[in-house]
This record gives structure tokens, sequence and C-alpha cells, in this order.
């Protein structure tokens, strides 16, 4: 189980540091406009789109600790937004166009990681950086997908996503740190 916190932390840090590099490079996109996905187009978007992939097997591996303590629900939640941020990360959008099932895996990512760690803070009766993590998630899921459907997005829309993936990211990073440092 050791082994698989060392790879659910460094992939935690993997995407952190790609989600600097890319914000730093890619200066055409407006960090406060544009979504993380428009950064996976082009030159260094490879970063990006390997980011996604990293965070959904990270997903599925931190679901597998819930797994092993006979939490199916927060384990199946996981899985599911695990596989959603593959998706996503897999299913490119362009300027003009953003593939259904790019969406699909975006809903799932944002939708399933909250009621995993809700589910999972409920079961568990215990972590509160995993149930405010969780709710502050879920609160922002109806925010994004408000703006994601109208015709122009909120000069903030981009801002508001990644807030909410630096959210899933930093719960991605901090506990497996916490389980190998006990």
């Amino acid at each position: 189980m050791d082994l698989l916190n060392i790879f659910a932390f460094s992939f935690g840090i993997y995407f952190l540091i790609a989600l600097i590099i890319v914000h730093l490079l890619k200066k055409e996109f407006s960090f406060k406009k544009d979504p993380l996905s428009k950064y996976a187009n082009g030159k260094w978007g490879i970063l990006i789109t390997i980011g996604l992939l990293v965070v959904g097997i990270n997903q599925i591996i931190l679901a597998s600790n819930f797994l092993k303590l006979n939490y199916f629900i927060p384990f199946l939640f996981l899985t599911l937004a695990g596989l959603g941020a593959m998706i996503a990360g897999i299913i490119k959008i362009s300027e003009t166009n953003t593939p259904a099932a790019h969406k699909l895996g975006a809903l799932m990512q944002f939708l399933f990681f909250p009621l995993a760690l809700i589910s999972y803070s409920i079961f568990a009766n215990e972590h509160l950086f995993t149930l405010s993590i969780g709710l502050i998630t879920l609160f922002l899921l109806p925010i994004i997908c408000m703006n994601h459907l109208k015709k122009k997005k909120s000069a903030n829309y981009g801002l508001i996503q990644k807030i909410n993936i630096l959210l899933i990211n930093s719960w991605i990073i901090i506990i497996p740190y916490s389980r190998l440092s006990s």
C-alpha cells in the first residue's frame, strides 16, 4: 500500500507542476477565462493531457484504499471520477467545439469526486479535511455547469474551474502524503 501512496503523491505533484508550467508557457490563454481543457491543445498541451490521465489513474489508486476499508460507495464514486478525468484527458476540445464525451468526462470528475469524499467522510465519521474539500467542490459544481451552458462564458469561468481542480489536486497530494508520513 505504501508504494501505491508514493505513486499517488508523485502523480499529484506531477499534475501540480504541469499546471504551473503550462500556465506560464501558454500565454495565448486567459488564466481567468479559459478552462483548463483548452491548454491541452497545441505545443505543451501534452503536459495537461498526461496530467489529466495521471489524475484519473491517481483517483483509481486512491479509490482502492476505500475498497480495502470496505467503503464501497466512496470507492465507486472515486473510480467514476477517475474515469471521468481520463475521458476528459483523452477527448480534446477545440476552439469551436467541445465533444459530448469530453463534457461527460468533466461532469463525471466534478460530480463524483465530491460525492466520494462526502460519502467517505460520512461512513468513516472522520476526516474534516476530506469533508471540507468534498463540500466545497460540490458547491462549485453548479457554478461551473451554469457557466459552461452559457453561450458567453463568465470572465471568471476558467478561474472557478481551476480553483476546483486545485482543491481536488490538493486532496490528491495531501491524503497519500499523510499516509506515508504516519
